[in-house]
């Protein structure tokens, strides 16, 4: 059986976690943005460091791997 608890320790215990949550703030909405991203799939030609071996290769504007978003 569980030990019911006195309204002065509930009460106690009530106004601590309001002053934690004033101290540590409350989570606010998230917000997002939007950005315009351009970007060209092509088809080049790919030279290898080093050994100089040229394949084709499909990029992303020019690059190869494309760039990180």
């Amino acid at each position: 059986m569980m030990k019911r608890q006195s309204p002065q320790l509930m009460a106690i215990a009530g106004a601590i976690a309001l002053a934690m949550a004033g101290l540590t703030g409350l989570p606010s909405e998230a917000s997002a943005k939007t950005h315009d991203v351009k970007m060209t799939a092509m088809e080049v030609e790919i030279v290898t460091e080093g050994t100089g071996e040229k394949y084709r290769a499909w990029t992303f504007s020019g690059q190869m791997p494309g760039p990180v978003f």
